[in-house]
């Protein structure tokens, strides 16, 4: 029922999820490092929720869809976890979420560009 509900955001909308609130949380955890709200951390965990309930698998193809999503399962997620319950890093961890941040924010702006056009 809830992977029936993906169905229904448009990919517009993702990628501006991503561009405007994804990516700004993980340049902010980086800017802020040790200082950032737990509030910001507990974003990650509704992040790794919504990860969870809505990028649904359906079939192991080897194709950019389902790469995309395992790499959502098997990457993103643990990050996002981890990232959230230790709330912790080097100073090259967060140096990492900032490079992260700004390279989501010019993949999924290419990617929405790309749609737009």
């Amino acid at each position: 029922m809830i992977s029936e509900l993906r169905k229904l955001i448009p990919m517009k909308m993702i990628y501006f999820t991503h561009i405007f609130l994804v990516s700004p949380i993980l340049i902010y955890i980086g800017y802020k490092k040790n200082e950032t709200p737990d509030i910001i951390f507990n974003l990650l965990y509704l992040f790794s929720l919504s990860i969870t309930l809505m990028v649904v698998i359906r079939n192991l193809n080897f194709n950019y869809w389902t790469m995309i999503k395992l790499m959502h399962y098997l990457i993103i997620v643990p990050l996002f976890l981890y990232i959230a319950y230790y709330r912790n890093l080097s100073n090259n961890g967060y140096n990492s979420l900032i490079g992260l941040g700004l390279i989501l924010i010019v993949y999924q702006s290419y990617k929405l560009y790309l749609m737009l056009n």
